[in-house]
């Protein structure tokens, strides 16, 4: 089929009234003009179908086709057959996007031999009174290495474990087309762009990675399928899928992050259901197949390539090989404990006189951001020796500096467990108590902040936003 538009761009809805117009209007807002709208509808049942005709009366650029199945990989699909661009970009249907995004995805991928062009995105949640957004990348420790050079399949496998998303990225069409790289059409919507994205990554020769945060990500929303208990079989149905679609001549190569990636996911997922349900039999049989193929492809990994103990926790993964039952028995506990000690550090925090945040990363983004969302509104600054101005919307100050002028403050430390001690000893040099040094951030990692519960406290200072 000829190009007769540069991108097409692909919106799976259902039932999406509430979001929609807000997705919709950053599109065609875009700085980037020749593209076209392809929305597919899942047979919604609210108002989300006269919001389009609506759109789509004004601007011709938007087509309207329809799913007979419930499911976003089906939604994908439809949308990728019926794209006529030279370049394939999604967006989900309670997302936005910034003005310019397309102009710059569209501006490092032209002319340049790479299958794909992916940036950074931030993640958002919606207080009472604003928004709450973090920057969240698919190269992290690898951003200063990485960003904005070609990529081979040997540097794309050191992504594997963070890059999972597709919106925030423009594919070649052709590329997806060689490959006939395809979503998983299971019932819903969770984890079916996992597939994906692993099959892009292994297919891929060359691909870019820009330093922009281009996308807007909705975290919270109750009704996305992500938010369910039962997500532990959608991750268990997309692995099976993705290692049925891997690129045999590399698959080796990408197996172990693979393996890392999924068992962890499956990991945080299956905690949700046992808080509410426990290890019933009905998920003893769900998880046996899963289970059987993890293990098969974790056995057969080569020696020295990866050792077992580095796919995850080795009590958990050995726990999960050995007595499933006792596996989610020690996770259950382990979770209940990691949720009970978070509302206890919240509680005791907003106890303080104030509190300065060490770092500025994505480590400090989320303990920031779980903070805030819980009420905990005596942060006064974050402190920081490779940044300045303001983050959020709190002065970053120099470690002595936050030391001279909050003589009395407790200083948050986030950083990665490999800095850890190194910002507690220059916070000692700086005459900071033990007592007003704490360690802060494990649970908060990455994108998970928003799942941890948020309870109404006794503190005075300590104010449930939820």
């Amino acid at each position: 089929m000829k190009n007769d538009t540069h991108l097409s761009i692909i919106m799976p809805c259902l039932n999406s009234e509430e979001y929609i117009g807000e997705a919709l209007d950053s599109i065609l807002a875009q700085t980037f003009a020749d593209f076209e709208l392809i929305v597919v509808d899942g047979d919604s049942a609210d108002g989300t179908l006269d919001i389009l005709k609506s759109r789509a009366a004004c601007d011709a650029r938007i087509r309207i086709l329809h799913s007979e199945k419930k499911s976003m990989g089906a939604q994908y699909n439809i949308g990728v057959d019926a794209a006529r661009g030279e370049f394939i970009g999604f967006v989900e249907s309670d997302d936005y996007i910034v003005p310019d995004m397309y102009e710059v995805l569209y501006e490092a991928i032209s002319g340049r031999d790479v299958d794909f062009v992916k940036s950074n995105f931030d993640m958002f949640v919606e207080l009472p009174d604003r928004r709450l957004f973090y920057t969240h990348g698919p190269m992290a420790e690898h951003q200063h290495d990485y960003c904005g050079k070609i990529l081979s399949p040997e540097y794309l496998c050191e992504l594997t474990r963070r890059d999972i998303f597709i919106w925030n990225g423009l594919y070649m069409r052709s590329f997806i087309a060689a490959h006939n790289i395809r979503f998983n059409e299971t019932p819903g919507a969770a984890f079916q762009d996992a597939g994906f994205v692993a099959q892009t990554l292994t297919y891929a020769k060359r691909a870019l990675y820009i330093n922009d945060s281009l996308y807007r990500y909705r975290k919270g929303n109750a009704e996305a399928s992500s938010s369910s208990t039962k997500t532990y079989k959608f991750v268990m149905d997309e692995f099976a899928y993705v290692m049925s679609k891997l690129n045999p001549q590399t698959k080796d190569l990408f197996l172990p992050a693979f393996l890392r990636r999924y068992f962890g996911t499956f990991h945080n997922c299956l905690r949700q259901y046992l808080r509410h349900y426990g290890c019933t039999d009905e998920l003893m049989r769900q998880v046996t197949p899963f289970r059987e193929l993890f293990l098969k492809h974790c056995i057969a990994l080569p020696f020295p390539q990866l050792s077992r103990s580095d796919l995850w926790p080795p009590q958990d993964l050995a726990l999960f090989s050995a007595d499933f039952e006792e596996y989610c028995k020690a996770s259950l506990t382990r979770y209940v404990g990691e949720c009970a000690a978070h509302l206890r550090a919240a509680e005791y925090l907003a106890e303080q006189d104030s509190l300065i945040i060490c770092g500025t990363g994505e480590n400090a983004a989320s303990v920031y951001c779980y903070l805030t969302r819980s009420g905990v509104w005596n942060i006064d600054a974050f402190c920081s020796d490779d940044a300045e101005g303001r983050y959020y919307d709190k002065e970053i100050l120099s470690p002595e500096e936050a030391a001279m002028r909050y003589p009395d403050a407790t200083f948050v430390i986030t950083q990665s467990v490999g800095s850890q001690n190194k910002a507690k000893h220059r916070l000692l040099t700086l005459r900071i108590g033990l007592q007003r040094i704490i360690y802060y951030g494990e649970g908060l990692f990455h994108h998970n902040w928003y799942e941890l519960p948020i309870n109404k406290l006794t503190s005075p200072r300590f104010q449930r936003f939820f």
